[in-house]
């Protein structure tokens, strides 16, 4: 209770008081005026029937009081137990948000620990990372050996080719698989959607039944097909990883989740009343309006794809190979000893990743932005 409070409560309480008390001597004077001429008994009786009256009186006041004041502290309990209990809850909701946030602040942490320290291990030699100099907390602190594992990495020829080569085929495998799933996905998702037609609700099902088998039981017959086809040597071994791509179930799920809560029907009704084609409504109405639901799936398109390497593994050969092969390539030859060169490439592996989730962060938050307005 604030001090103003507090002192308005006394103030009102000593007016309760003061009223009563003036009550009570009214009803004293009346009670005397009354019976002045009735007195039929002795001046010593009515002497003694006063100081009765007067006594009873003032017990009766002083009893007045006491209850008055036991009944004001029950009532100004209806104010303090609420507050208190409110204060209470109000506390209990200040605790609770700052665990969340120290917990948010601790999963941070736990998640960038194994980034900083491969970043900086790249920077250090092989005796460096051998001997572990410094520690645990040695793993946070830069050396200066970065150029060295540079120069290392860039003249290393591994199996007949080099990192640039790797690169280069990582991005044409990333890009093109990635642009077909989505596109493909988007366009399957929209048919499930908009469209009705007989089985639809038996190959949804079924294609999300394919979300559970993993690729390593179907690899055998997977390349014995790429072999039949001639898609296993040269060039066209990227055709083996970029074609099967364009089937993605999980995608085809979310985005058929996501329109259904974003797409109305209403408008392409209205776009076939203006004699729009269906591919030209998918493509200028339904493409736009699933920006951030693709860009979403586009990151982890590009991730799947730039971090795959059990199937490039197996499909890909010579200087075909993409990054993550030439990487595990580096650290199983002669070059294993540099240990430091081997971080490097790693984290010249997550490097384009980063910086495609920066490129298409904008478009994740615009998408939740407008998600959240309602018409």
């Amino acid at each position: 209770m604030t001090p103003e409070m507090k002192k308005k409560y006394e103030e009102e309480l000593a007016a309760k008081i003061a009223e009563y008390e003036d009550r009570k001597g009214l009803e004293h004077i009346d009670y005397f005026d009354n019976n002045e001429n009735a007195r039929g008994s002795s001046a010593s009786t009515e002497t003694v029937h006063k100081k009765d009256k007067v006594n009873a009186s003032h017990n009766d006041t002083a009893s007045d009081k006491l209850f008055i004041k036991i009944l004001d502290f029950f009532t100004s309990l209806d104010y303090y137990i609420p507050m208190a209990l409110k204060k209470t809850e109000k506390l209990r909701d200040v605790l609770r948000s700052e665990a969340g946030f120290l917990m948010c602040i601790a999963l941070t942490i736990l998640c960038i620990t194994p980034f900083i320290i491969m970043f900086v291990n790249a920077t250090k030699s092989a005796y460096e990372l051998s001997a572990a100099a410094g520690g645990f907390w040695g793993n946070f602190i830069p050396s200066k050996f970065f150029k060295e594992n540079l120069n290392h990495l860039l003249t290393a020829d591994v199996v007949g080719f080099k990192i640039e080569r790797a690169f280069l085929n990582s991005i044409i495998v990333a890009a093109t698989s990635t642009i077909l799933s989505v596109y493909i996905s988007a366009l399957t998702a929209y048919g499930f959607s908009v469209y009705t037609f007989k089985g639809k609700n038996i190959l949804f099902p079924l294609i999300l039944a394919f979300m559970m088998i993993p690729p390593q039981i179907s690899v055998v017959a997977f390349y014995d097909l790429m072999q039949t086809i001639g898609w296993s040597s040269g060039w066209k071994s990227f055709l083996s990883l970029i074609i099967p791509a364009g089937v993605a179930p999980a995608t085809i799920f979310f985005l058929r989740q996501y329109m259904k809560s974003v797409l109305s029907l209403e408008m392409i009704e209205a776009a076939r009343i203006d004699g729009c084609s269906e591919m030209r409504i998918f493509n200028t109405v339904a493409l736009p309006i699933l920006r951030p639901g693709i860009a979403v799936m586009a990151i982890f398109a590009v991730v799947a794809s730039w971090n795959n390497l059990f199937l490039p593994m197996v499909l890909l050969s010579g200087e075909w190979r993409t990054v993550p092969v030439y990487v595990s390539l580096l650290s199983g030859s002669r070059h294993q000893i540099e240990k430091g060169a081997i971080f490097l490439g790693l984290s010249l592996t997550a490097l384009p990743l980063l910086m495609f989730y920066l490129i298409l962060s904008k478009h994740i938050i615009s998408g939740v932005t407008l998600g959240s307005l309602k018409e």
